[in-house]
């Protein structure tokens, strides 16, 4: 019998870290979707925190997403490091502001003016 509370209790505790480390790597919901800028590049952000870059309907870059309602980080799988915005929508534009990104070409390619497709 104190096995099973054992087994029990370990099961409540894993479940509640998957729990808490999961809400962590969520993206806000106005984030998520596909953007275009002028220069026919495409930023894809999916609920789960995927991230696809792709320039100008050519290279395609993987990556994530995780932040709050003010910031969101960027990985990208050609950047050592993380990358850190501010962000802000207006209807269907979305701005982002550098406040820390060693990857200048993430950096290079997210600082524009982006429109929900």
């Amino acid at each position: 019998m104190s096995r099973l509370v054992l087994l029990l209790m370990a099961g409540v505790l894993i479940g509640s870290a998957v729990a808490a480390s999961g809400a962590t790597n969520r993206v806000p919901a106005k984030l998520v979707g596909t953007w275009g800028d002028d220069f026919f590049n495409t930023l894809k952000i999916q609920s789960s925190g995927r991230v696809r870059y792709q320039f100008a309907q050519q290279e395609r870059i993987q990556g994530t997403a995780s932040g709050t309602n003010s910031r969101v980080t960027f990985t990208a799988s050609t950047c050592s490091k993380n990358g850190t915005y501010a962000w802000k929508l207006k209807g269907r534009h979305l701005t982002f502001k550098l406040i820390k990104d060693g990857c200048i070409p993430r950096r290079n390619f997210l600082l524009t003016a982006w429109t929900r497709k």
